[in-house]
């Protein structure tokens, strides 16, 4: 008995001095923790107060022949930390330089690096690389900026250094938003606001805007002269409607300015019971401005007086009443005509003028487009929607600037389809569809550019044989044939 309670002492005092000891690792790993996040703090304070330090980027040989950094100048960043805002401040740590009074403008948001099943966040990034490698190779002179903001349940402030290489190679500059509070973070619409950081990038005369999943055809540099300078036929900002709304925000032209920047953050906060909320928001008011007397919001296949479109509630609808009714200078493009809204005298948004987009899609800015890629879907053939009738409407996929780029939304991501079997078949026409052309590309950013795309590809698809198609490049072409 005496041997048993001497070993159950002794196995007693083993274990309290192993829950001894775990103790003593939690509170030096809390200890760890807290000074990581402290320097973190510190050093985020400071990328606020000065511009961030980097070593200098070694790329490959062909990057710099092709894509050679330009000579930046360091623009004050009055315009955004003067803006009054609350705690959803559009803020962000980066390096400020200009090089353009033009700029392309991607983001994402709601990164999480250390979250393997987060790494979806991956194909957007190469579709951006993509993106800016298609835009210079046809011509673009505009800076390229990359805008992300980090997931909220994550310590990592900035991406992974492999992402901002890949970046930095391509000569597209990186910014970032502060992470948001957990109440914005749950709704489910409120972080497309982020879109409108955009209103707030003074050091700009005109921003486009591309969605993650948008892929541009060709140099998309005529819209903004076609919004800026002596020569503009169009208003300052541009919204193309969709078939389900008004204003689709995966593409547009904005005229940044302080005013705007500061008004669209009130208009945030004074609906901010509402904002992002579908089943809450004010179908009738929407905004801030109820239809009236024959006023109404119309899209490529029908006209509305009730805030009852695609995304009303969250950055479409939000977009839609600033530059109509708040900016009151936006010209929007449908497939059937090219509207344009001002002030009136009363101080209501008019139609100043609508321009009719003539038959068969021969819209007035088609001159001033250079498409490379020309990628004509079945349901270019005839408008089969509300006015079918009218057989010469054209669908907006093959109007200007609809043409000029393919926006892969919702499930009709080009990463969640299989690779084609026939890639380099046609090789060296024009690519069968947008599908081969963004893998042709991505390969091409392996061969021409030199880039280590192999995560890329792995976040992709982590099963599929990369070199099997993709990678292994067209077929070597023999001398004389």
């Amino acid at each position: 008995m005496a041997k048993i309670e001497d070993q159950s002492k002794r196995s007693l005092e083993d274990w309290e001095a192993k829950l001894a000891k775990l103790q003593q690792s939690v509170l030096s790993m809390q200890e760890q923790h807290d000074k990581e996040m402290n320097a973190l703090k510190e050093d985020l304070k400071s990328r606020h107060s000065q511009p961030e330090s980097r070593p200098e980027q070694k790329t490959p040989q062909s990057t710099q022949q092709k894509y050679s950094a330009k000579k930046t100048t360091t623009t004050p960043t009055e315009s955004i930390k003067d803006v009054p805002v609350d705690y959803h401040a559009m803020l962000a740590t980066y390096e400020r330089t200009t090089s353009s009074p033009y700029a392309y403008v991607f983001m994402m948001w709601g990164i999480s690096p250390i979250n393997a099943k987060a790494l979806g966040w991956r194909p957007y990034l190469a579709n951006m690389l993509i993106s800016a490698k298609l835009l210079r190779a046809h011509g673009s002179t505009a800076d390229m900026i990359a805008v992300f903001r980090m997931d909220t349940n994550v310590i990592d402030m900035t991406l992974p250094l492999y992402d901002e290489e890949l970046l930095r190679s391509m000569n597209i500059s990186i910014r970032y938003l502060p992470q948001e509070t957990p109440d914005f973070n749950t709704r489910r619409g409120s972080s497309f606001f982020h879109k409108f950081y955009t209103f707030g990038m003074t050091e700009y005369r005109r921003i486009i805007f591309l969605d993650g999943d948008l892929l541009p055809l060709t140099n998309l540099d005529y819209m903004f002269e076609l919004t800026d300078g002596p020569n503009a036929i169009l208003k300052p900002n541009v919204i193309l409607a969709g078939i389900m709304e008004p204003c689709n925000t995966g593409f547009f032209v904005v005229e940044p300015s302080k005013e705007a920047y500061n008004q669209v953050q009130h208009i945030i906060r004074s609906n901010w019971e509402t904002a992002g909320y579908e089943k809450k928001f004010d179908m009738v008011n929407g905004w801030g401005h109820p239809f009236l007397d024959g006023d109404h919001w119309e899209d490529n296949l029908k006209q509305g007086d009730r805030w009852e479109f695609l995304h009303s509630w969250s950055d479409q609808g939000l977009h839609y009443h600033m530059t109509k009714y708040v900016m009151q200078n936006v010209t929007q493009i449908l497939s059937r005509k090219i509207i344009h809204f001002g002030r009136g005298p009363d101080g209501s948004t008019i139609e100043e003028q609508v321009i009719p987009v003539t038959s068969r899609g021969m819209s007035p800015l088609k001159n001033f487009s250079k498409v490379h890629y020309r990628f004509f879907p079945w349901f270019c053939k005839k408008w089969t929607g509300a006015n079918a009738a009218d057989k010469d409407t054209p669908y907006p996929g093959c109007v200007t600037p609809y043409s000029d780029f393919e926006h892969f939304s919702g499930k009709r991501k080009v990463w969640k389809i299989d690779v084609p079997a026939d890639l380099w078949v046609h090789m060296p026409k024009q690519p069968q569809s947008s599908i081969y052309l963004w893998y042709q590309e991505l390969y091409r950013l392996k061969k021409d550019d030199g880039l280590d795309i192999q995560l890329l590809l792995e976040a992709i698809d982590p099963e599929y044989d990369w070199n099997k198609v993709v990678l292994a490049g067209p077929p070597a072409v023999e001398e004389g044939a």
